[in-house]
């Protein structure tokens, strides 16, 4: 439906998982700015090489050098050398005179000068912001080289943090569920991703729950053969997450709780306020699986319950 609003644009809970997600982020990132300073200093210094080499290069006509070097070591006439290192010379010449080189290095000199006098006279931070411009553009030359010598990464790839250095569980996103899938050997091609079928949001017992749908080729039922290897990848024990089918065997309800599900106990709501059981079509409530949801233990089903149930749950006291 054209103009529809996004699932979860007015969910409050939602609201409060992204609210989670961004904190989280922000933490993570402020905790390591120590990082991101010192990877901005080894760009920067990488683009005062290499602009210095470059510059250096073009005064110097080293183009010519190389020729009159690869022509040396080829055994060539020493007249062909001659004339190389001659014509060096006159480009190099040349190219100290030109207006836009002159303008240039007389621009870069003053600028640090500049920067250099204040900073004598009224102290350091009145010389930051000619710092930080000289900085910025040292960076920016320094990624250039970055990615001329890694044109298959992202710029981002410079600054990116390494996965796994987060202090705790992570709030769970699609990115880190990507993530993990592959680490856990569920996905195995860089195509396979999940689709979220709604946003996440938070659950019972402190964890949060995401709808997703799978890849053609994989199906729910190896997400809960590699569980134990999916907890390894999240950092917690396989108890604290649930995997089940959500209507078909491409579709998912994932469950993560960032601490013990089951730590601590859980008395029935019918010790403060007993109420009357319809124990043959709803059945006695038994107490709480991992999710938080009330398991019930109905008296015509007892021995297909007891048979087939492989949900842990955690007795609780009932009133009768």
């Amino acid at each position: 439906m054209a103009g529809r609003l996004p699932p979860g644009t007015f969910d409050s809970a939602v609201w409060a998982h992204r609210k989670q997600v961004f904190l989280h982020g922000l933490a993570r990132h402020a905790g390591h700015s120590h990082v991101y300073a010192w990877r901005l200093a080894k760009m920067s210094g990488l683009g005062l090489t290499v602009g210095a080499r470059d510059f250096w290069h073009y005064y110097t006509a080293q183009e010519y050098g190389a020729m009159a070097d690869a022509s040396r070591r080829k055994g060539l006439s020493p007249d062909l050398l001659a004339a190389l290192r001659e014509e060096r010379l006159e480009y190099a010449r040349a190219r100290r005179r030109e207006p836009m080189l002159v303008a240039g290095t007389t621009a870069v000199l003053t600028a640090i000068a500049s920067a250099v006098a204040v900073a004598d006279v009224y102290g350091l931070l009145a010389a930051s912001p000619a710092a930080v411009l000289m900085m910025g553009i040292l960076s920016a030359m320094g990624l250039r080289e970055h990615r001329r010598r890694n044109p298959d990464e992202p710029l981002t790839a410079a600054f990116a943090l390494p996965y796994g250095t987060e202090d705790g569980p992570a709030p769970l996103t699609d990115d880190l569920l990507n993530r993990v899938l592959r680490t856990a050997k569920v996905f195995t091609k860089d195509e396979h991703q999940v689709t979220l079928l709604e946003p996440i949001r938070p659950a019972e017992k402190h964890g949060v729950l995401a709808k997703f749908k799978l890849p053609a080729d994989i199906q729910v039922s190896k997400l809960v053969e590699k569980q134990e290897a999916i907890a390894g990848a999240l950092d917690v024990k396989p108890h604290w997450i649930d995997i089940e089918e959500d209507g078909s065997p491409k579709r998912c309800s994932f469950w993560f709780s960032s601490s013990d599900p089951f730590g601590t106990p859980r008395t029935s709501p019918l010790v403060e306020e007993p109420e009357r059981q319809d124990v043959w079509k709803r059945g006695i409530l038994i107490g709480y699986n991992r999710r938080g949801l009330p398991v019930y233990l109905k008296l015509r089903h007892v021995m297909a319950l007891l048979a087939g149930c492989r949900a842990p749950v955690r007795a609780c006291c009932c009133a009768t």
